[in-house]
């Protein structure tokens, strides 16, 4: 007697295994179709300028490097106004004057800038590479020409390294990788739910 009941222990616990094992690859393979299908692949372009202190109405250097930190967050936010995505577009090849507008071209613009810093990094983000190098460059370009007219007391603008595509950030969202480890999770817990519910079921019910 307890010999059958050690095999038909080993068999409940071989096939909740089996049970299980499935669950999460049934599960693992459809959220990874799933991420696949939802894939978004994002090009990153990125230039910086530096903006240098106006030492005209001023004899202290130190005064004039602090006020010129004070504005970059403003200066963040001209970089993303109309005004210069206005500018920006006309300097754009015509087949990207037709495809971005004004607002859409704003939109794929942001910017960073360490603490204590005169420099201000403008990225460009969007679906393509050429598309994100040339937006970016222009977008500089166009801030270099209407900061002044804007804020006639700001200092001058310097323009870095261009971007380039061999320098472009590629991000891919969402990871399929995650996606397909997340599933398999999911099925694994699933399997083991329905493995104690089926032992249970048929052994005490």
């Amino acid at each position: 007697m307890e010999k059958i009941t050690n095999k038909r222990m080993a068999k409940a616990i071989l096939i909740n295994i089996i049970l299980i094992g499935l669950c999460g690859i049934i599960c693992g393979f459809g959220f990874r179709i799933i991420a696949q299908h939802r894939t978004n692949t994002m090009y990153d372009a990125s230039m910086s300028v530096v903006i240098s202190p106006n030492y005209d109405n001023t004899k202290d250097k130190g005064s004039a490097v602090e006020a010129a930190e004070k504005l970059i967050p403003t200066y963040q936010d001209i970089l993303s106004d109309n005004v210069v995505s206005r500018k920006a577009r006309k300097l754009l090849p015509s087949n990207l004057q037709k495809k971005y507008d004004d607002s859409k071209l704003s939109q794929t613009i942001s910017t960073t800038n360490d603490p204590q810093s005169l420099v201000i990094k403008i990225h460009s983000q969007t679906g393509n590479s050429s598309d994100s190098v040339k937006i970016v460059n222009a977008v500089a370009e166009a801030f270099k020409s209407e900061l002044p007219k804007i804020n006639p007391e700001s200092g001058e603008v310097h323009l870095l390294s261009k971007a380039k595509a061999v320098n472009i950030m590629v991000s891919t969202r969402p990871d399929v990788g995650k996606y397909t480890k997340l599933g398999l999770g999911v099925g694994i817990l699933m399997g083991m739910t329905i493995s104690v519910l089926l032992t249970t079921w048929k052994n005490f019910l």
